[in-house]
């Protein structure tokens, strides 16, 4: 009874998965919008329907158009647009007006994971909805014929579903599969290399192959070129297959060894180089996969049985093994089928039921090593001891530079670091300001200066924290923070600042005490971290043009009279800022000492801002005005801005503008007019 309890959850969550791969249709809820598309490339342009494949010459670029019918809303107040699983990047825009991407640049032109499922969501306000809304997807492939998905405007629950579920499925998972299996694959050999056991060896190059396997899922192809990713990930499975079946009769076989053994080498090693060889072209690549596939699974069924036999014979650890081989050998035969089919179903089992294989015999393997406990209880207390003194100096230390900004530096330890260590990130920054503290302080004694910085940092640098990100400096009045984690967190962070700030003017209003009122910008770009100085005093810092452009953007809230002002690199960064922050277009803005203009907007604290409401109302007025002004018709923007003043006469960013006007009839340049001279 003990046995069939353990055994039965497995095929109970088998079936489960093996129901849910069955779908990848959008429901009947959504709206096909996949004839009637306008595809622009190199030779000129044709009428298309999609999904399709589309042929490329040597010009890689093409963009696909056409325009939305007013049913495209499928539910609530934003547009879903599903595009299927896409290995084409590209920008799409609407109206003109960028609305989102697909992809990252990679080291040969790829951007796209290949089984990501992308979505659009398009606020309503961006939309007319009235049959003439423009999307167009400039995209870029450096394949022979970009395989371009089905397109539908889908229900908001679709999106959530690919969003939360499908998309982790088939991606994010495997990341965790592929960190596993390369952690078992080092176990192994560190095994091996202590008992020179052939059988860890045979495991650990199983465990290895089958992480270069979920590598394909796991890892878009950011940091290996596309073509080799794919067609290390599809030659691995052959030699996993073999490596599994040399291990099981390594292992689990009467002779200690394969009959057979040098014919499957032979074979399969064969196959894994011809789909090896075929990399480059994705569709030689997948024929050759095609045939690769039967031996492979033979293989896996042939372990399967020498498996099964041992579990008969109570060979200790069989049984787990059997298990797990037949989990996998299951899965990889109902992927093999919709493979062979050339379709694609939801969630692909064969990568789950081969990490079963994978983890069932590595639990056998550990139940069969764990010998070296009473060793190491001997230098416990001593290593104890030891790490306690570690980590309080680690503590100390961190105080003064975060453990984080060392291992971005690539060290274990502040003990590792070196003058002139130095790395390049991509990564948000923020800079934030307290106005006036001149005023302030001067109300104050040198004592009471350094306990409001330190109560009111104690205040707004755990927010930082909480959001991913670490304060580089102090600056006196003033912090510059970090986010690794990207532009999101930064916004987050600048709200939960901005909150945190209301409630502490809040407490010194009943204190007697003027309020504090904080500027922030937010900007995102490359940043390099590194060290400075010299041998016997250094310090930690960052050096980037991004952090100079947030802190002018800093600075321009002051202008513009506004909390928080975050540029548009910023908002690119994150896909779904629109949807997830309260976000107000104040214009193409050169700032100080730049030559470029840069899109600045203002993030509006919905919650605490007293004028959010109104701001928020009169958005469309606003941004139309300013529009009308970068596009160089003064009169029309000057209408556009006096029906603003009418609407809402305490907008403060009225008043930056308000100056833009006076200038401009002194004849200076449209080009002069929206840069940030400190006025």
């Amino acid at each position: 009874m003990r046995v069939r309890r353990k055994i039965m959850p497995l095929p109970i969550a088998f079936a489960v998965a093996l129901l849910a791969s069955c779908v990848d249709e959008p429901g009947p809820g959504s709206l096909d919008l996949g004839k009637g598309w306008t595809l622009e490339r190199g030779q000129g342009s044709e009428r298309i329907d999609l999904p399709a494949s589309i042929g490329l010459g040597e010009s890689k670029r093409f963009s696909l158009a056409r325009d939305l019918p007013r049913e495209v809303l499928r539910s609530g107040d934003t547009v879903y647009i599903e595009l299927g699983r896409s290995q084409v990047p590209f920008r799409a825009t609407l109206n003109g007006m960028p609305v989102g991407s697909y992809g990252e640049p990679g080291p040969d032109g790829y951007r796209a994971h290949a089984e990501a499922t992308p979505v659009l969501e398009i606020p309503t306000r961006l939309l007319k909805l009235d049959g003439t809304d423009r999307l167009v997807l400039a995209c870029r492939y450096e394949g022979d014929a970009a395989p371009f998905p089905a397109v539908h405007a889908v229900e908001a629950s679709r999106a959530e579903l690919v969003r939360k579920l499908i998309r982790p499925l088939n991606t994010t998972v495997y990341v965790f599969m592929t960190a596993a299996s390369l952690f078992a694959a080092l176990v192994m050999f560190m095994q091996w290399s202590a008992l020179r056991e052939p059988g860890y060896l045979l495991f650990g190059l199983a465990s290895m192959t089958f992480a270069v396997f979920f590598a394909e899922f796991g890892l878009p192809a950011l940091w290996v070129p596309y073509h080799a990713l794919r067609g290390a990930a599809k030659a691995s499975l052959p030699l996993a297959a073999l490596f599994t079946l040399l291990f099981a009769g390594r292992a689990y076989s009467k002779r200690k060894r394969l009959r057979s053994g040098w014919a499957w080498a032979l074979v399969l090693a064969a196959a894994g180089a011809w789909v090896a060889w075929s990399a480059g072209d994705d569709v030689k690549l997948d024929a050759a996969l095609s045939l690769a596939v039967a031996p492979s699974l033979l293989a896996f069924l042939h372990a399967g049985l020498i498996a099964i036999l041992a579990w008969r014979r109570k060979v200790p650890g069989a049984g787990t093994v059997s298990i797990g081989l037949l989990v996998g050998i299951a899965c990889s035969i109902w992927d093999g089928a919709w493979f062979l089919s050339g379709m694609k179903p939801m969630v692909w089992l064969a990568g789950p039921g081969l990490f079963a294989l994978d983890l069932g015999i590595f639990l056998a393997l550990g139940r069969l090593s764990l010998k070296s406990k009473d060793d190491l209880e001997e230098s416990r207390a001593e290593i104890e001891d030891r790490t306690r003194k570690l980590q309080s100096l680690n503590v100390a230390f961190s105080r003064f530079v975060p453990s984080e900004f060392i291992e971005l530096l690539g060290r274990d330890g502040v003990d590792e670091v070196e003058l002139g260590d130095q790395a390049l990130a991509e990564m948000a920054v923020i800079v934030a300001d307290i106005r006036d503290f001149t005023g302030l302080s001067e109300e104050m004694g040198a004592d009471d200066v350094f306990r409001f910085l330190n109560g009111f940092y104690g205040r707004i640098v755990p927010a930082v924290r909480a959001q991913g990100g670490l304060v580089d400096k102090f600056m006196g009045d003033a912090l510059m923070a970090i986010f690794p984690g990207g532009s999101a967190d930064a916004l987050a962070a600048a709200q939960d600042i901005r909150r945190i700030v209301v409630r502490y003017n809040e407490e010194r209003k009943g204190w007697g005490k003027k309020p504090v009122e904080m500027g922030i910008g937010i900007h995102a770009g490359d940043l390099i971290l590194g060290t400075i100085g010299e041998v016997e005093r250094m310090d930690t810092t960052v050096i980037s043009d991004a952090v100079n452009v947030t802190s002018r953007l800093q600075d321009l809230t002051k202008r513009f009279r506004v909390p928080i002002i975050v540029s548009g690199p910023a908002l690119e960064r994150c896909a779904d800022a629109r949807a997830r922050f309260a976000l107000r277009y104040l214009g193409q803005i050169r700032l100080k000492g730049k030559a470029a203009t840069v899109p600045t907007y203002e993030l509006i604290s919905e919650d605490v801002d007293p004028l959010a409401a109104e701001k928020l109302k009169n958005r469309g007025v606003f941004e139309r005005a300013v529009f009308l002004l970068e596009s160089g018709d003064l009169v029309g923007a000057l209408a556009a801005f006096k029906d603003c003043a009418r609407r809402f006469p305490k907008d403060p960013a009225l008043y930056w503008y308000v100056e833009r006007f006076r200038r401009a009839r002194r004849g200076v340049r449209l080009e002069d007019l929206l840069a940030d001279d400190g006025v």
